[in-house]
């Protein structure tokens, strides 16, 4: 079932290059299980790749956006690399202090 939502997800791309992610991501999926990760995860991954590559427009470099607390400081502070990591180390342990409260309960 796998191997057949990644092909789905594939059709998402252009054609130029659904071979190529085609054969990336069941490459994935296939040593998924030797790394100990999770089949459906590689899936959602290759879904979520497919979905940002897909928006991309023909014109731009299609990148994968980045995520994290440091991604959003650094959007958010601009290129003050000082701010970025004070708000990036805030972030995280903001985000910490909320799994030990969800830990404790």
């Amino acid at each position: 079932m796998n191997r057949a939502l990644i092909r789905l997800a594939a059709r998402l791309l252009p054609a130029a290059r659904r071979a190529r992610y085609t054969e990336e991501w069941l490459a994935d999926l296939a040593g998924a299980t030797t790394l100990g990760l999770s089949p459906a995860g590689v899936t959602l991954g290759a879904w979520c790749a497919a979905a940002r590559l897909a928006w991309a427009s023909p014109g731009r470099k299609a990148v994968m956006i980045p995520v994290g607390p440091l991604a959003a400081a650094v959007k958010l502070t601009g290129a003050s690399r000082r701010r970025a990591a004070a708000l990036s180390a805030m972030s995280l342990l903001t985000l910490l202090a909320g799994v030990g409260v969800l830990l404790i309960r």
